[in-house]
Formats: C-alpha cells, sequence, structure tokens
C-alpha cells in the first residue's frame, strides 16, 4: 500500500506537526522548570513567613520572660520570704512544726527555691494558707501536698474542724542579683 501525499497535505502536516513539536519542546524545558520554580519560590515564601512569626513569638516571649524575671525578689531576699511563709501560715490558723528551705537550683537569670512546710491544722486554715499565697506579690507553685487526718476517732468534731497533718513542698523562683 502506496499512499501518496500530495506536496500541498505534506507542507500543512508539517506546519502543524512542527509547532506541535516546538511547543512540547518548550513545555518540556521552559514552561515546566518554570512553574517547579515557582511553585518552590511559593513554598519558600510561605516558609519564611512562618519562620519570621515564630522569630516574633519567640522575641515577645522573651521579652515577657524577662519582664517576669525582673519581678522576682532577689537570692538575698530568701529570708524574708521564708518569713513571708511563716507569717501566712500562722495568719492562717496554722500550727507551724517545720519550715525548711532546700537547694536551690540556678536556670540562666533566676534560681529555683524550693521549701519544706509541716503544719497542722484544719481545712479551713489550708484553704487560707493557699489563698493568701496565691494572693502574695511572690509566686509560689506547690510541687506536692500531704494531708493526714491526725484526730482520733469518735471526737465529735465536724468533718471541716478535723485537724490535719499538712505537709507542703513550695517552689518559687529567685532573681540572680
Amino acid at each position: 500500500m502506496n499512499i501518496k501525499v500530495s506536496k500541498q497535505i505534506e507542507q500543512r502536516i508539517i506546519l502543524v506537526l512542527v509547532p506541535l513539536i516546538l511547543l512540547g519542546v518548550g513545555w518540556k524545558f521552559v514552561l515546566a522548570s518554570s512553574f517547579r520554580e515557582i511553585k518552590l519560590l511559593k513554598q519558600g515564601i510561605k516558609t519564611a513567613s512562618e519562620r519570621s512569626k515564630s522569630i516574633s513569638e519567640i522575641h515577645t516571649l522573651d521579652l515577657k520572660k524577662e519582664t517576669l524575671i525582673a519581678h522576682l525578689p532577689l537570692e538575698k531576699d530568701k529570708h524574708s520570704l521564708l518569713g513571708i511563709i511563716s507569717k501566712a501560715a500562722t495568719d492562717s490558723g496554722f500550727d507551724v512544726q517545720m519550715l525548711t528551705p532546700n537547694a536551690t537550683h540556678n536556670e540562666f537569670s533566676y534560681t529555683f527555691f524550693d521549701l519544706d512546710l509541716r503544719a497542722n491544722g484544719n481545712f479551713k486554715a489550708l484553704t487560707n494558707f493557699l489563698r493568701q499565697l496565691e494572693t502574695s506579690e511572690y509566686h509560689f507553685a506547690i510541687l506536692e501536698a500531704d494531708l493526714k487526718n491526725i484526730d482520733s476517732a469518735g471526737t465529735g468534731r465536724k468533718d471541716s474542724e478535723h485537724t490535719l497533718d499538712i505537709a507542703i513542698k513550695l517552689r518559687t523562683y529567685l532573681r540572680q542579683a
């Protein structure tokens, strides 16, 4: 089967195929790589924006941290903190048995200051003490609390009047001088 194609049809085929081939080659080598590059640039912009936002958040948190640290008592004020806690416990109705400062742990520009408090008192005294700590100008965290009823059974007291043996481990923070 021998198909004869006229010169005119041959030219038309060439006129249609050559631009299609050039378009395919152009797409493969020029446009496709440009689209890939555009996609990568968009991802880079998104990543840079997220990074910038994260850096801004870090700066904001650093400023807050510095503000908080500036309001912490100095390490030399440990004794006054002990006095504040002792006064709050006594004013709350606690019979303080022991108030012991523990070793401090340094962290950057502040120090953890842990204290052990052992006292006797009722539940109302405990809530009064916790309220006084909460409203104190200093920040205290309760790391541990152990409450034991030390009343003997059959005393006829109301539950709120039961005497408790209270052991609390507190933590506060001190600014390094």
